[in-house]
């Protein structure tokens, strides 16, 4: 998914915008942000 902008001849980029909650007890949230956290370029 993260490429399918690099799949498209002059496809230019793919832009994603999320949410994270953390420190809701959920291990799943931890789960998912740890996965997640050093991914993205703009904090």
């Amino acid at each position: 998914f993260f490429g399918a902008a690099r799949n498209i001849d002059e496809g230019g980029s793919l832009t994603i915008i999320a949410t994270a909650l953390i420190e809701t007890g959920s291990r799943m949230d931890e789960v998912i942000f740890e996965e997640f956290k050093g991914t993205g370029n703009m904090e």
